[in-house]
């Protein structure tokens, strides 16, 4: 988002679950993890920061020279 936050959401239920607000610069992509374990989403912005979450924590941070535009998942 431009305002640098992400809303999590209840599809169920409808309703806003929570707003993430460690980004500092807009947000420009989101990537969840597949159907295995770990379940984990990243977030990165034009900042150059991407962000490794787990439920509403975030537990690593990287910062990288330039901004975040895309971000994909690879099993090896």
């Amino acid at each position: 988002s431009d305002d640098s936050t992400i809303s999590v959401w209840s599809v169920r239920a409808m309703k806003l679950k929570a707003v993430l607000k460690e980004h500092k610069k807009s947000v420009k992509c989101l990537e969840k993890t597949g159907d295995g374990k770990p379940n984990w989403v990243v977030s990165g912005d034009l900042e150059g920061r991407f962000f490794i979450w787990s439920g509403l924590k975030v537990i690593r941070s990287v910062e990288l020279d330039n901004p975040v535009h895309s971000l994909c998942f690879v099993s090896t």
